[in-house]
């Protein structure tokens, strides 16, 4: 085996792929800023770490994830996991291989499984992971995934003759840029209305959703962010992996609704170039093609503005809002034993809080989860001050090997790569190795 192990995965458009761990360790999470982000609910927003170990070796560090990470079917715990050639790792929905440096030899172990049946998070029950045929499995089952498409929506009212209008026109030209995309789910009878609607501006690249229970769970949001390139790439891939919505009719409806006095309406409305797309389903069952695309796009609109927390009731949230606090509690309290804890402490404080920003009156011990934030941010800045100083008088001394060494602990301390000080930490790093590549090192 040459060089590093690697880290492989198949993304949601059945592409195979396979990642370097560099320095400063490649990290998952359902968050944008991740190396490697996935638009999954099972995923926190910084669920877990890949990272260098020894010459050539690989190590995992769970970041206190909610659904936690598990390698070959046994949750990972607090400490890191020395990773071999062959494992599988799972985290959320996603499953990843690690590999050496020979493909072939890599898929000629084991028995060749070409099944479908169990995806991959049946690692995340804790189902013990077969030792033969996981890796062609999981690509089969992932390939199978990315066929039926992607998918999540958003639409906001529009007129029914805009949308008969349009249907002879759709046409699909990838070439064309989308204009717009509008989704609107509203769910209605004599207790009261829930509204979802979410709506992207091609041109300002802008995502908005706005969210309203009430009066039932008297919950309300509105919500805006302007998507990054890869964002946008990720929701043109949306639409264009479910051609079969560009071929429904534009209105489905039932004579009778599906619950006396009550109102289930769906719409998209897709506008590419000059051809528009609009289908509306109201008091019957989606078409499974409309389905699909609304659940992806609903997904990815609830990603990428940090509200997918909001199709949970108010009792769910109170409950995820109590486990990430403890999960905080217990991070902060296990601050000496890894320099990951206080970042992972202070996360699952943040996402104690955001469960419950829609949340309101706020739940007795509120306070307390704002203080248990403030405690672990604060000794989290204390604690990276202090190695940032000994990494700069180790490079003020030229001590390139110690200078390594307490960049790679920083790295690990602020392991977010959008966070200036880990690119501060990383770019030091990166000079200090190529100087220890040319013999320069103490």
């Amino acid at each position: 085996m040459g060089g590093r192990l690697k880290i492989e995965y198949v993304t949601q458009t059945g592409e195979r792929k396979v990642c370097e761990v560099g320095p400063a360790g490649l990290s998952v999470g359902r968050a944008s800023t991740n190396d490697l982000s996935f638009a999954d609910e099972m995923l926190s927003r910084k669920h877990c770490l890949f990272q260098p170990s020894g010459e050539t070796g690989v190590k995992l560090s769970d970041l206190a994830s909610a659904n936690g990470t598990f390698v070959n079917g046994v949750q990972a715990g607090s400490a890191d996991v020395e990773l071999h050639e062959g494992d599988v790792v799972a985290a959320g929905s996603q499953e990843f291989m690690v590999v050496g440096s020979s493909p072939v030899a890599r898929r000629a172990r084991g028995d060749v499984d070409l099944g479908l049946g169990a995806p991959p998070s049946s690692a995340v029950a804790g189902a013990p992971a077969r030792e033969g045929g996981s890796h062609l499995r999981f690509a089969l089952w992932a390939a199978a995934v990315a066929a039926v498409g992607l998918a999540a929506v958003f639409v906001v009212p529009f007129s029914a003759e805009d949308g008969d209008a349009a249907i002879s026109q759709v046409e699909e030209k990838k070439d064309d840029r989308i204009s717009s995309i509008e989704f609107e789910k509203v769910d209605a009878d004599a207790k009261g209305i829930f509204r979802y609607a979410m709506s992207f501006d091609g041109p300002t690249c802008e995502l908005s959703v706005r969210y309203d229970d009430i009066p039932v769970n008297d919950r309300q949001l509105d919500k805006k962010t302007v998507l990054d390139e890869k964002a946008v790439r990720d929701l043109v891939g949306i639409c264009d992996g479910s051609s079969g919505f560009f071929s429904l009719d534009g209105e489905y409806s039932g004579s009778d609704p599906l619950e006396l006095n009550a109102l289930r309406s769906r719409r998209i409305r897709i506008v590419r170039g000059r051809k528009v797309k609009c289908v509306e389903v109201v008091n019957v069952e989606e078409p499974a093609d409309f389905r699909s695309l609304r659940e992806k796009l609903e997904t990815f609109s609830r990603n990428e503005l940090g509200v997918w927390a909001i199709q949970y009731s108010r009792e769910k949230l109170l409950e995820l809002s109590r486990q990430s606090a403890a999960t905080g509690a217990a991070k902060y309290e296990e601050r000496e034993v890894d320099y990951g804890n206080l970042f992972a402490s202070a996360e699952a404080y943040r996402e104690a809080v955001f469960y419950l920003e829609t949340v309101n009156p706020k739940p007795e011990g509120y306070d307390d989860i704002l203080k248990g934030l403030e405690a672990a941010t604060n000794a989290l800045d204390a604690a990276y001050r202090e190695m940032r100083f000994l990494a700069n008088k180790a490079l003020n001394m030229q001590d390139w090997e110690t200078a390594s060494r307490h960049l790679s602990v920083l790295c690990r301390i602020i392991p977010d790569k959008n966070d200036d000080r880990n690119r501060e930490a990383r770019a030091k790093l990166v000079d200090v190795e190529k100087r220890l590549k040319k013999g320069g090192g103490k």
